[in-house]
This record gives C-alpha cells, structure tokens and sequence, in this order.
C-alpha cells in the first residue's frame, strides 16, 4: 500500500468512532516513496488527506525520523520539536518514575490502601515522608 492509502485508511476508520477527540499519530522518515510515486505528488496526496479529516475533526500529530523534517513539516504543517533540554527533563523523569521517586496514582493508592484508608494515618506519613526526603536533599 501506498503512503497516502495507509493514512486514509486508518483516518477513515478513526472518523468512524465514538470519541470526542480523536487523535492520529503519524511517525514516518518524511519521504513517501513507492515505484513511480514520489515528491510532489506524494506530498499533495498525504496532505489532502489530512486536510479532509481535519474538517472531520480528525487533529493529527507527526514526528520525523531521521532527517527528513522539512518534509514532514511541508505536509502535516504542525510538529512538535522537541528540544534537548525537554528531552533531558523527560529522561530524568523517567529516571526517577524507575526508582519510585515519583508518586503515581497506582502508588498513591497502595500507600492509602497499606494505611486503611485513614485520612489521618496518610496524612502524617505523607509529612513523615516529606521531612524524610527533606533531609537527604531528595526534595527543596
């Protein structure tokens, strides 16, 4: 299948459902390619396509692998960028959701369930927890 097959595909079959908000995610290297089929005309047939399901409220979000962004840029319009110090912020949180230095609603309901869900036992070992992270310097 072609490029633009592809994403008509999938666009049509997320029109189709229930969802307030429906969201398609692209991720391609930004050159749509096949015998014959390239360039120009490649890049007006995807971008129609996104044009016709933007009017059905279709909202589409693309990212560029490797270093064909410009291309990607041409046909989706809007991509997000993101920038390294993003990126290192995203890593370090990920670094730290590893080793429980996050609190998830998962945890958050774990550390309520092991103290019976009494408001006044979270309560205090929340404090007790933060005065603990206090002073390692894990927290300001």
């Amino acid at each position: 299948m072609l490029n633009y097959q592809v994403l008509h595909y999938f666009a049509e079959q997320l029109s189709r459902r229930p969802e307030t908000v429906k969201l398609l995610i692209l991720v391609s290297d930004g050159q749509p390619a096949d015998t014959g089929y390239y360039g120009t005309a490649a890049e007006e047939d995807l971008r129609g396509i996104k044009q016709e399901y933007t009017r059905k409220k279709i909202l589409f979000a693309a990212a560029a692998i490797g270093d064909d962004k410009l291309s990607i840029e041409r046909i989706y319009t809007v991509m997000k960028q993101i920038s390294n110090k993003e990126y290192e912020r995203y890593q370090q949180y990920q670094t730290d959701k590893l080793h429980g230095r996050i609190l998830t609603p998962d945890g958050l309901r774990l550390i309520c369930a092991g103290l019976d869900n009494d408001p006044e036992k979270i309560g205090i070992h929340m404090l007790e927890m933060l005065a603990k992270f206090r002073n390692e310097g894990i927290v300001d």
